[in-house]
């Protein structure tokens, strides 16, 4: 089954691969009422598959205009993308003239690539030497967009960020992070920040529960593992809430510990108890490491 552009563009498709071909992974969710949506029908204007996806640690968007803001500014990783983007793209330009040099002589040219701030690349040029829609000639129009980036006043560098995510300005993304907070309060979830970052969750749990004397020991459980908790997503931290306060535990339990997070299955098509640790989050590159027991 093929990915939507959306996926493959946001990552989704590898993260929904990683993250369910762990066992324990995919037999937890599907206990839950908060089942990841394919990758064939992935959409990141869809605020349900994107409160879904950061639920169970893919976060795409920033959740408010101070995130959005602090995405800009220098050092943050907006700009360190781009960078790394253009000195990728100049590696590439050394290679591809070293190839020019040594073949290009035999089909008696060769065509060299400079590049010059002052000489933007355009589509045209590659055109004009038969290069028209190559890699290099892709991969030079979008150094040109990052370029301009950095010549940008705040307003442009944030509606620059705001066209990267596939919106037509800043305001356009704002608006979206609103309905992204509507969603996730259909979802039970006081905003879409709280899906995304665990802290915030983890405080949202210990107030909703305060007054609750049964659900004192899973609170003074939650207090003493916050530094291991804060590290994974919130649909692990919520279903770690739930099999201690919710009554669950006859259907699975989360723990979790210096290797990772625990989960035994003892309802479902899966059943079993394992271990699983992903490095980051939402780090594509991250194989999610597996110990499965029967």
């Amino acid at each position: 089954m093929s990915a939507s552009q959306d996926s493959i563009a946001f990552g989704y498709d590898e993260f929904f691969d990683a993250y369910l071909s762990v066992p324990y992974n995919r037999g937890l969710m599907e206990l839950s009422q908060a089942p990841l949506v394919p990758p064939s029908v992935f959409s990141a204007k869809d605020p349900r598959h994107v409160c879904l996806a950061a639920l169970h640690g893919l976060a795409i968007y920033p959740i408010d205009e101070r995130t959005i803001k602090e995405r800009v500014k220098d050092s943050g990783p907006y700009p360190k993308t781009l960078s790394s983007r253009m000195k990728s793209f100049a590696e590439m330009v050394s290679d591809f003239n070293d190839t020019q040099r040594r073949v290009g002589w035999m089909a008696g040219a060769v065509v060299t690539l400079v590049i010059d701030d002052d000489d933007p690349f355009t589509r045209e040029q590659f055109e004009c030497v038969g290069l028209g829609g190559t890699a290099i000639a892709e991969a030079a129009l979008q150094y040109e967009e990052d370029r301009r980036y950095f010549t940008l006043g705040q307003s442009g560098r944030l509606n620059h960020f705001a066209r990267h995510l596939g919106f037509p300005n800043v305001e356009s993304l704002k608006a979206f992070v609103n309905r992204l907070n509507d969603e996730a309060a259909q979802m039970g979830y006081p905003s879409y920040g709280t899906i995304c970052v665990a802290t915030r969750y983890m405080d949202h749990v210990s107030k909703a529960y305060s007054d609750q004397l049964n659900a004192q020991p899973a609170l003074d459980e939650l207090g003493k593992k916050r530094s291991l908790l804060q590290r994974e997503s919130v649909f692990v931290i919520e279903r770690f809430v739930a099999c201690r306060v919710a009554g669950e535990r006859g259907a699975f339990f989360v723990d979790v510990n210096d290797e990772g997070v625990l989960i035994a299955l003892h309802e479902g098509r899966l059943k079993g108890t394992g271990i699983v640790t992903s490095r980051y989050l939402s780090d594509r590159s991250s194989d999610f490491h597996r110990t499965w027991f029967a």
